[in-house]
């Protein structure tokens, strides 16, 4: 056990130090470069929704709060979309526990 506040956080840091390991993705691939490629693929699926809501409200010529709700719809399931992306690649992107 620590005494101090200085010995527990030299403690902790050590410990998590030990507990952190590189990431899963390919060592021939920086790490800023995989985060150009999630971003521009989160940034794609987000858009494809956007568009799709978009070509819903033209198509079925709505108007008013049904337009609204549409569109609104479309950018919520693409910010879920991208950010379950987001969560699901992040051991290919960042470091993670050993």
């Amino acid at each position: 056990m620590a005494g101090t506040r200085e010995q527990a956080l030299a403690t902790h840091i050590a410990h998590v130090n030990t507990k952190i390991g590189p990431s899963k993705g390919p060592e021939w691939l920086p790490v800023g470069a995989r985060l150009v490629i999630l971003t521009a693929a989160m940034m794609i699926i987000w858009g494809v929704c956007y568009g799709t809501g978009q070509i819903l409200t033209h198509d079925h010529d709505l108007t008013g709060a049904s337009a609204k709700t549409v569109l609104g719809g479309s950018h919520l399931a693409g910010l879920a979309l991208a950010l379950g992306l987001m969560v699901a690649v992040r051991r290919y992107i960042a470091p993670t526990r050993a």
